[in-house]
Parts: C-alpha cells; structure tokens; sequence
C-alpha cells in the first residue's frame, strides 16, 4: 500500500482548501447552487487530510522523541562503565532512565490520541454543520427564484437555517407586516416569500447609513420595493427597565401596526450589552395578539440572557429554541 509522504499530504491540504474556496467564491459570486455544494464537499476533505497529516506529524515526532533518548542512555552509560566499575549504578541509573524513556513515550501517544480524536469529532461536527447549511440553501433556491445574485450568507448575514426558519413561519402565520431589526440577505429572502405569497410587507430598520444604502440598492435590484421598505433608524438613547441602551429611533415607528414577525438581528452586539433586549419591550404595543419574534445569534452569552430577561418580563411570550448555526429562538405571543 502506498504511503503518503508528509510533502504530500501538505500539497494535498493546501490544494483542497484552495479549490473549496474558490469555488465556495465563484459560486456565491456567479450565483451558482453547484459550485457551493462542492465548495461544501470538498471542506471536510481538506480536513479529513489536515487530520492525517496531524497524527503522521505527532508519530514522527514520538519516533525521533524515542531514538534520541536511545541515544542519550547509551551515551550516558557507556561514560558511566568506562570510569569505573560500577555496574549496580550504571543498572540503577540505566532503569531510571528507561522508566523515564517509557513515560515519555506513553505520554506522547496519549497526547498524539487527543489530538486525532479531537481533529476528527471537531471535523465531523463541521461536516455535518456544513451539510446543513447546504440543505436549508438548496431548499431556499428550489422554493424561490430569485430574479439576481443573492447576498452572501456567512460571516454576519444571517445563515441559511435561519433563512428557511423564517420563509417556514411566514408561511404558516402569513403577517400583514413583517419588522426586521438590521438589513441583510435576510431582507431579500424575506421580501421574495411576501412577494410569492402576494400578502404582507417588510419593513427593515437600519442603523448605518452605508447598510440602509446597500441594501436599498439589492431591494432596487431584486425589483422588490413594493415589498420592501428600508428605513434609516439611526441609534438614540431609549430608556427601559433596569437601564438605557441605544436602539433605533422610535420616531420611524409611529405608522407601524399589527406586526405579525419581528426578526432581531440588529443592532450589532458590539454597540454595548445586551444590545437588542429592547426589541420586545418597545416592539411589543405594535405586534398583533400572536406575534413571533425570531432572535438570532442566541447561542451568544448576551442573546441567551435577552432571551430568559424576555421571559421573565413578558409572560406571554413562549421560546422554542432551534439548534441552528449560530442559535435561534422562536418567541410566540400567547393570549394566556
């Protein structure tokens, strides 16, 4: 059987990952379901490869950690014979050092079995995470046809679970008015399921100037805007229970009614703590007697306490937690 070299499983690794990306890049650049799955196939195969090259290396390294302690206790008691005629100290010495060889070695292995068990249940998680998100997208793109390139999904935009968890509730619940708390590709996902739907509208709110424009520009371009409708809310003080943040200026709110969805995936967690908790307590007058609010991101410490705070002040309110890419609970209004 041929055994790789070490050379070679490092050009194997660098050649897979660069073929996954690029063609994760051309797919999602030229708008292409295909390129993307293989993209998505071909990551745990650079992984797979990245976790033999890492338990060749940990063996090579145990094999050269063994001859150079063989080498040293010969050395050491070859000097120690030649000096004088100790042989009870050299045997001592000589058990000493081979207890101590042993150890290390034992250790080594142990240390070589973390790492490839680690490496492998870390890869498969990936793989299986990975083919998830590529069933949610291919569900997507089979259900809706979009009509020009659609934003990106990774990275901050929201992740293609989430996407198909919010096309499956508004096909169920089918609101007069959707809120969205921070633009994306969401924001076109969500408009396209309206438009199919020929019921209901999307109004988003939006912080940064840069955002509210580009995505203005994806609405112009998606030939949505009779869906869609992007509102520049930039962030003002707003005092609630327990505290101040800064959330979306409510001046932007005053038209709105019966909300059936609100999706909170703004503002960003980095403006301060428990940045989006005051989606409820100020959206909550506005929203129809069983609205839904969707928190993203909530496997994040901040989001999973705005939920049991939401909990704990609003007792109509009844979470459903999904295990989605980066966390994802449901919160319904209830008339109980």
């Amino acid at each position: 059987m041929h055994r790789f070299s070490y050379r070679q499983l490092v050009i194997a690794t660098a050649f897979l990952g660069v073929l996954a990306a690029g063609a994760l890049v051309l797919g999602l650049v030229a708008d292409v379901v295909e390129l993307v799955a293989v993209a998505l196939f071909l990551g745990p195969a650079a992984a797979a490869v990245y976790v033999t090259l890492q338990v060749r290396r940990v063996r090579q390294l145990t094999v050269r950690l063994e001859r150079q302690l063989s080498d040293q206790l010969t050395d050491v008691v070859t000097t120690v014979r030649q000096s004088a005629d100790v042989t009870d100290v050299a045997r001592t010495l000589r058990e000493l050092v081979v207890g101590e060889h042993r150890r290390t070695v034992t250790a080594s292995e142990q240390i070589g079995t973390e790492i490839k068990n680690t490496v492998r249940t870390r890869g498969d998680y990936v793989a299986s995470r990975e083919f998830a998100e590529l069933e949610a997208f291919v569900d997507l793109r089979q259900f809706l046809s979009p009509r020009a390139p659609m934003p990106p999904t990774r990275g901050w935009a929201a992740s293609p679970d989430v996407l198909r968890t919010l096309v499956e509730l508004i096909l169920d619940h089918r609101p007069d008015l959707v809120v969205e708390c921070g633009t994306g590709a969401s924001s076109i996902w969500i408009g396209y399921i309206l438009e199919r739907l020929g019921h209901g509208k999307l109004v988003s709110l939006e912080h940064d100037e840069g955002f509210a424009a580009i995505s203005s520009s994806q609405v112009r371009r998606h030939g949505l805007s009779n869906v869609i409708e992007i509102r520049l809310a930039p962030l003002e003080p707003w005092a609630g229970p327990g505290g101040s943040w800064h959330w979306y200026s409510l001046d932007i709110l005053e038209n709105l009614h019966d909300v059936g969805l609100v999706f909170v995936d703004g503002p960003p967690g980095g403006t301060q703590r428990h940045a989006r908790y005051p989606a409820v307590p100020v959206l909550l007058a506005y929203c129809t007697t069983d609205a839904v609010f969707v928190l993203d991101d909530a496997n994040r410490e901040d989001e999973r306490e705005i939920g049991e705070r939401w909990l704990a002040e609003f007792p109509e309110l009844r979470r459903c937690r999904l295990r989605h890419e980066k966390g994802c609970d449901v919160f319904v209004r209830t008339a109980d």
